[in-house]
């Protein structure tokens, strides 16, 4: 299984990121993963939605002082938490069966 990377913490205004800078990392990770015929969890396009709804002001309660790519604490807690839910829809993928409800 190949993972998509996380977004940095950029913004074109208060309501929708500006997610270019990891564009192209995101399309080379699913070609890949689509060329090995594996699955691709969107970590990038979960994230995504999260922040989006959160606004660029709640957002920034994630991210390390000063920095908009490292995450600290709470913002590490939502990036897994991000991943557990992905898992469980992932599809050409059995992960989601081991996960506890």
């Amino acid at each position: 299984m190949y993972v998509t990377p996380v977004p940095r913490n950029y913004w074109s205004n208060e309501t929708v990121m500006n997610n270019t800078v990891m564009a192209d990392y995101v399309a080379w990770m699913k070609e890949v993963a689509a060329n090995e015929q594996l699955p691709v969890l969107d970590l990038n396009g979960a994230i995504v939605s999260l922040y989006t709804g959160m606004g660029r002001t709640a957002t920034s309660a994630y991210f390390t002082s000063g920095d908009n790519t490292h995450t600290n604490v709470l913002g590490a807690t939502r990036s897994a938490e991000a991943v557990l839910g992905a898992l469980g829809g992932l599809s050409g993928s059995d992960l989601g069966s081991f996960l506890l409800q």
